[in-house]
């Protein structure tokens, strides 16, 4: 599962809508639907913002572990 897969599925099950997600970030609507469609890759200050509202590991989202909730 590649990163754009796993924040859509994160946004799923957090019932969120990527518009919620940029304004709780403070990223763009235009750039997190970017990395939704795996367009562009999100530098690491934004997976931080990313994971912290969605409440998911920055390993998860980026592949290097399965389990999302894990923290290191």
């Amino acid at each position: 599962m590649m990163l754009c897969d796993r924040l859509e599925y994160a946004l799923k099950i957090r019932d969120m809508t990527q518009r919620q997600l940029a304004h709780l970030t403070g990223i763009t609507e235009a750039t997190i639907s970017r990395y939704v469609r795996g367009d562009r890759q999100p530098k690491a200050d934004a997976i931080y913002s990313i994971c912290k509202v969605l409440i998911i590991s920055a390993d998860w989202l980026i592949g290097l572990m399965e389990d999302k909730y894990e923290r290191v």
